[in-house]
């Protein structure tokens, strides 16, 4: 099995927080989280309880179960079950970025620090919901970034090769 990598959403107390996992075949994970990253092991004991054995010698031992009625999970431990919400990334933002009067536009900003390797999108172009507008790297990974609503771009603000910051904006679209 091949390492495999996701971006997820987090509510936590502070809002919403951004963390990319990282598996490996050897059950190594990585949890990069706000310019910190943090090793571990997962194994699954007898009982079906996950242990998981941190990069300082600390091990946690509980359960991870669907939390019904909710988007997310439940970790269970000795202490008790508590609730994580949990949601992909990039269903986070898409979800966010939608209008609820109906759309008044969209602006598309980054996520995280990158560097724009391609722009699809030209100002003036009407765009279907959907259409790939650029394609950003960001911790070397090539990320296409969709329109999540149609209409009419008025700005492209990033231009190929072009480092990006967090939140900057990249590319404006006037609703329909």
């Amino acid at each position: 099995m091949s390492a495999r990598r996701i971006r997820l959403s987090l509510e936590t107390a502070g809002g919403s927080e951004e963390v990319l996992v990282t598996s490996s075949p050897a059950g190594t994970w990585l949890v990069e989280r706000a310019g910190t990253t943090t090793a571990f092991d997962v194994a699954v004991l007898p009982d079906g309880r996950l242990s998981l054995l941190l990069e300082d010698g600390r091990q946690l031992c509980g359960r991870v179960e669907k939390d019904p009625g909710r988007r997310g999970v439940a970790v269970v431990t000795a202490a008790g079950a508590a609730p994580v919400p949990i949601e992909d990334a990039l269903a986070h933002r898409l979800a966010a970025s939608v209008q609820p009067d109906g759309g008044g536009g969209e602006e598309i900003r980054a996520l995280m620090p990158g560097r724009v390797l391609e722009v699809a999108a030209r100002e003036g172009d009407d765009v279907p919901a959907g259409t790939v507008l650029l394609i950003v790297e960001a911790m070397k990974m090539q990320n296409e970034i969709r329109a999540t609503a149609g209409g009419r771009i008025v700005r492209v603000a990033v231009t190929p090769g072009q480092a990006v910051e967090k939140g900057a904006l990249m590319v404006e679209i006037a609703g329909r």
